[in-house]
C-alpha cells in the first residue's frame, strides 16, 4: 500500500475501474443521469470539479474512487 494514494494496487489499476468519462456534453444529455448514478451508491460532477449548468465534461464513478480519479484528470 502506498502512503501516498492509500490504495492497494497501482493508479493505473485505479483509472481502469472508471465508469465513464465524457466531453462536450450539454446540461441536457447529463441531467437525467446524475440521480441514477448517485442512487446506485456512484458519484457524478464535472471532470475537474462540480457540476454546473455550464459542465460540458463529466466525470461518473463507483464513488470510492471519484477523487482520485478527479485529480488524474486535473
Amino acid at each position: 500500500m502506498t502512503a501516498k494514494t492509500d490504495v492497494p494496487f497501482p493508479l493505473t489499476d485505479y483509472l481502469r475501474r472508471i465508469e465513464a468519462a465524457e466531453h462536450d456534453l450539454k446540461i441536457y444529455d447529463i441531467a437525467a443521469l446524475v440521480p441514477i448514478v448517485e442512487q446506485a451508491g456512484g458519484q457524478f460532477s464535472a471532470l475537474l470539479g462540480e457540476l454546473t449548468p455550464e459542465t460540458s465534461s463529466v466525470l461518473a464513478t463507483n464513488g470510492k474512487l471519484h477523487g482520485l480519479s478527479q485529480q488524474a484528470f486535473g
